[in-house]
Formats: C-alpha cells, sequence, structure tokens
C-alpha cells in the first residue's frame, strides 16, 4: 500500500482522499469521498476486494472505476466480472 501511494502522491493527476484499512472503511470512504477511482486489493481484512466491488456496484451513490492492486493473477478474471476498471500486479 505504502509504494503504490508514494507513486500516486508524486503524480498530480491524483488528489488522494483515503487510505483504508479494511474493506469495511473503504465503503465508507468512498460514500463519504465519492472518488472517481478507487484502488482496492483482492486481500483486505473482513470483506475481500471482489465482495467490495460487488458492493459498490449494488450501491446507489455514485461508484467509482475500480483498479484491483493485488500479487495475485488467478483473481484477474473474477475482478473483471465485476466490472474492474484496470487490474494491476504487485
Amino acid at each position: 500500500r505504502e509504494g503504490l501511494m508514494i507513486r500516486l502522491n508524486d503524480d498530480v493527476r491524483f488528489d488522494v482522499v483515503a487510505q483504508c484499512p479494511s474493506a469495511h472503511h473503504a465503503l465508507d470512504a468512498i460514500e463519504q469521498f465519492q472518488p472517481d477511482i478507487a484502488f482496492v486489493d483482492i486481500e483486505m481484512p473482513g470483506l475481500s476486494g471482489l465482495e467490495l466491488a460487488e458492493k459498490l456496484s449494488k450501491n446507489t451513490t455514485p461508484v467509482p472505476k475500480v483498479v484491483f492492486v493485488t500479487a495475485f493473477r488467478e483473481f484477474a478474471l473474477n475482478a473483471f466480472e465485476f466490472q474492474a476498471f484496470d487490474y494491476l500486479l504487485k
């Protein structure tokens, strides 16, 4: 997570509004800040990143583009089932 934050903070096109330790925190932050993009790990405490994306797709608030960031290549196809905008391997 730290490496991604460094890269995003160095890029003027991004304004990082939250860093979340779990999917439940991410849901709250997404509702509060309504970001354009959410970078989501597949493995997170509580809900998985895929479960988070599924919840977001059923939400009434604007849904951000979800970019999955993970070390697990085998989840790539599943991620696109949840309308992933992109998938980055660590």
